[in-house]
């Protein structure tokens, strides 16, 4: 994979294009991200789907007109993403 792709601002920050750029590079994930992937995505992104009020980008990491969070539980988060970074270290050294 050519690493410019990866430094495109459309992309950097953008989990659920990573996830896509990644099996089209040929990692054998799902094509659709899992779910908690896409709620992550959503509160650490450079936009929130249907936000209207211009709210802060990066709210996590710079906090703005939030005051409270809804987080991926968990389970199923912690077990996919073991057997992600598995499914990666065998790709790679395969």
């Amino acid at each position: 994979m050519d690493a410019k792709r990866l430094r495109d601002p459309a992309v950097q920050h953008d989990l659920v294009a990573l996830w896509g750029l990644a099996y089209t590079e040929g990692l054998a994930v799902a094509p659709v991200p899992p779910g908690w992937l896409v709620r992550l995505n959503d509160m650490t992104g450079q936009t929130i789907p249907g936000d209207t009020t211009g709210q802060t980008k990066f709210n996590l990491r710079y906090g703005g007109k939030s005051h409270a969070i809804v987080i991926p539980v968990a389970e199923p988060m912690v077990s996919d993403i073991a057997a992600l970074l598995a499914q990666v270290r065998t790709q790679l050294t395969t």
